[in-house]
């Protein structure tokens, strides 16, 4: 946001009308290579509802924003990576008599690279000796911006007895 700049700070705009309203985006000299985001908020100063109930006092005001998108020229380098992955397998201790089997797998999606990116992970789970035993369907993962991430959680409810087992996620 630091990067936009408009002719002057406050627009009037008559209801049920449009405006253009210019404005300037200044890439600063050092600024890495790769997308950066940023808004811009248009807000009604004038307080549209007022709500009055015992000790609250509650006024609305009304913002749209519209996000901007600017990619700096350079190497591009579009990277995703798997963190904080775990997996919680619960056996009961004699199979069939008692507890629930189940399968949790975490992790988090982390953008590593330097553009916007959408995607999508699959989960694998394999048993001791490298043998599939459950695939997930693919998760969509929502546009990561540069260092955002996304937690996503699997869960395998109706598990047989499986033994060790790892979860590759893809």
């Amino acid at each position: 946001g630091s990067w936009i700049r408009f002719e002057v700070n406050e627009y009037t705009v008559p209801p049920r009308t449009r405006a253009e309203i210019p404005f300037e985006i200044t890439v600063p000299l050092n600024a890495t290579p790769g997308d950066h985001a940023a808004g811009v908020v248009a807000e009604n100063t004038e307080i549209e509802a007022q709500v009055q109930d015992d000790d609250i006092n509650l006024g609305i005001e009304r913002r749209v924003g519209s996000r901007v998108y600017v990619r700096v020229a350079g190497p591009i380098t579009p990277a995703l990576r798997i963190d904080n992955l775990q997996v919680e397998h619960r056996d009961p201790l004699v199979s069939g008599l008692s507890g629930q089997h189940h399968v949790l797998v975490e992790y988090d999606v982390t953008n590593a690279g330097n553009i916007r990116i959408t995607s999508e992970a699959r989960v694998e789970i394999e048993s001791l000796f490298g043998v599939t035993l459950k695939e997930f369907d693919a998760h969509p993962v929502p546009e990561l911006l540069p260092g955002n991430s996304v937690h996503i959680i699997e869960a395998w409810e109706t598990v047989p007895p499986l033994g060790p087992i790892t979860a590759n996620v893809e």
